[in-house]
């Protein structure tokens, strides 16, 4: 999510199944930088893939790879219904910050207590559990 004048943006990793999200601050949108904030937001985390989009940001996807030994996949182009879960949580994501709004002062703090309400929100398609119950059941137990 790219904030105004494309200073500055926010990484939303979600879990396809849970809903879990994970957000992280981001100045400008640098493959390395991805590839470190993307590795800092699901360390610990039970993930095996992950699916990005085709955007240049995430070019590092190899050293990505390497360093986390999660499988990287890519959507096809122009196929943004691939992504959208993400793309719903995304939505989520702009009724605390919505379009045009200047993210260069936001802080990995402030992100932290967005990522905890939307992650405490219960859901329909989780039989009204929270993504926060759901990961941590499968966090716990080992199911995927």
């Amino acid at each position: 999510m790219v904030g105004k004048n494309h200073k500055s943006a926010v990484l939303v990793v979600t879990d396809r199944k849970t809903r879990f999200n994970k957000l992280r601050k981001l100045d400008g949108k640098h493959a390395k930088r991805i590839t470190v904030e993307t590795a800092k937001a699901l360390k610990g985390l039970p993930v095996k893939t992950m699916s990005n989009d085709r955007g240049q940001e995430f070019s590092d996807h190899l050293g990505y790879e390497k360093k986390t030994k999660i499988k990287v996949y890519f959507c096809d182009p122009y196929s943004s219904y691939q992504r959208g879960t993400n793309e719903n949580r995304i939505g989520i994501l702009r009724q605390y910050l919505p379009k045009k709004t200047d993210l260069t002062s936001l802080t990995n703090q402030q992100l932290e207590k967005i990522e905890f309400e939307i992650n405490s929100r219960p859901m329909k398609c989780l039989d009204w559990r929270t993504p926060m119950e759901f990961m941590m059941e499968k966090s716990c137990t080992g199911k995927l």
